[in-house]
């Protein structure tokens, strides 16, 4: 321990001795993800360029502060991709000890100085040009239209405030059901304050359709049944999220390897058709309240980490299978019966993502509360496992929703046809799902 409190006092010395100073009101906001950055690049878990960027990121904020360090010319330096970056031993093992709060902020801010001195580490504006020089957007709500298929399709991003285009950030894509658009499903699941608590971005996309009463009705192609006189919609919706994702990527700094994708109903299945249908880009689904057609193909190139959110009491999509849909047109008043079609059992769309990821057909509780229960099947190829959280007394709904109406004769009527919501889940547990699975 002797040893320990000696180099501590030795790399104090060395940061004072080059000039350098701590915003001490800063110190004590430094972010958590620099922290758990650190501790993973102390354990060789990320490599030094990353490690590097997040000791830059707080001179940007100011909380290392020196009134000698030069401007550099970005020109002077390699692209990012190309830069060499070799940190001396000693601070990896400064990184050690404070990542396991054996030194405390000050400290070990003064010990890393020593990389600005030997420019290992450059002044801010050497950051912005070595990032993406189109990442010029932060933290906030946006509106964004692309061509696809010559159409224009619309998508809404919210941007959470810890957003900062040097640490790449996950993506989470939820998808609204037919009859919905995404400013609904963006009002329903409350997910904007979600991403503010755990730092990810979430898209919330249009499908195709009318306009109807001045509401947009939209709807996906997500293949709930292989026969054309059911099928609600044509479009090549897995092409509209491929390119979302190209342009997200191209906008902010998304962490490619962390993509997912969630929605309720429609939305659902075309959360399934994503993972189906493009796994290499998306890390993990969670469809909730999704029927599948009984002719639905699925034959992803590698396995896809599932969670299913489904009630036992959804009167839209029926927990057992037999005849789905129809539930929004019947609140509509219009004729249910040019919607439905036959739909397989959530057990047998939880078997064929059981047998897709190869997992152990055993399985565990690993969430339970009031009515909802979860039990997981590992044992997967690639670290992939299956979900299957079964709500008693869930209707077709969004777990822990907003109610979308304000009269109470409208909200008695529509959850009359569609079954209650349920709070014994939320998007706390489908981000918990998610977070645990990134692309290989």
């Amino acid at each position: 321990m002797n040893n320990v409190h000696a180099i501590i006092s030795l790399i104090f010395l060395i940061g004072i001795g080059l000039g350098f100073s701590v915003n001490v009101a800063a110190a004590d906001l430094i972010p958590s993800w620099i922290k758990e950055t650190v501790g993973f690049w102390s354990e060789d878990l990320i490599d030094d360029v990353t490690f590097v960027n997040a000791m830059e990121w707080m001179i940007k904020n100011n909380i290392i502060v020196n009134s000698e360090l030069s401007i550099v010319d970005s020109s002077d330096y390699d692209d990012l991709s190309d830069r060499q970056v070799v940190v001396p031993e000693w601070i990896k093992n400064n990184a050690r000890f404070w990542a396991n709060n054996q030194i405390n902020d000050s400290d070990f801010l003064s010990g890393i100085t020593y990389l600005y001195k030997e420019e290992i580490v450059k002044s801010p504006n050497v950051i912005v040009n070595e990032l993406n020089p189109e990442w010029t957007l932060g933290p906030g709500d946006y509106e964004f239209s692309l061509i696809s298929d010559n159409l224009e399709r619309e998508y809404i991003v919210h941007v959470p405030s810890s957003y900062d285009a040097i640490k790449p950030i996950p993506v989470v894509f939820n998808i609204h059901g037919g009859g919905g658009n995404g400013e609904n499903q963006r009002n329903m699941s409350n997910m904007d304050i979600h991403s503010e608590k755990h730092g990810y971005i979430v898209v919330y996309p249009d499908g195709t359709g009318v306009i109807l009463l001045e509401k947009e009705i939209f709807n996906w192609n997500g293949k709930m049944d292989t026969k054309p006189e059911k099928v609600v919609s044509k479009i090549n919706d897995v092409k509209f999220f491929s390119k979302m994702i190209e342009e997200l990527k191209n906008k902010f700094n998304i962490d490619e390897k962390r993509v997912y994708a969630t929605g309720i109903s429609n939305g659902g299945q075309m959360a399934h058709r994503l993972g189906c249908d493009l796994p290499d880009k998306i890390a993990a689904i969670a469809p909730v309240g999704a029927p599948i057609g009984i002719d639905y193909e699925c034959n992803p190139s590698n396995p896809v980490p599932t969670m299913i959110i489904h009630g036992k009491k959804d009167l839209c999509a029926l927990y057992d299978g037999g005849q789905c849909g129809g539930c929004y047109q019947e609140f509509l008043g219009l004729d249910p019966s040019v919607s439905k079609f036959a739909c397989v059992s959530i057990n047998t769309i939880t078997n064929d993502w059981i047998e897709r990821n190869s997992c152990s057909s055993e399985s565990q509780v690993t969430y339970q509360k009031g009515g909802i229960t979860c039990k997981t099947y590992d044992d997967c190829t690639s670290n992939s496992e299956v979900m299957l959280c079964v709500g008693n007394n869930m209707g077709h709904t969004w777990p822990s929703e907003i109610s979308p109406f304000k009269m109470t004769v409208l909200d008695d009527r529509y959850y009359s046809l569609v079954g209650d919501i349920t709070y014994d889940i939320s998007n706390e547990q489908i981000w918990e799902f998610f977070k645990r699975h990134s692309l290989e």
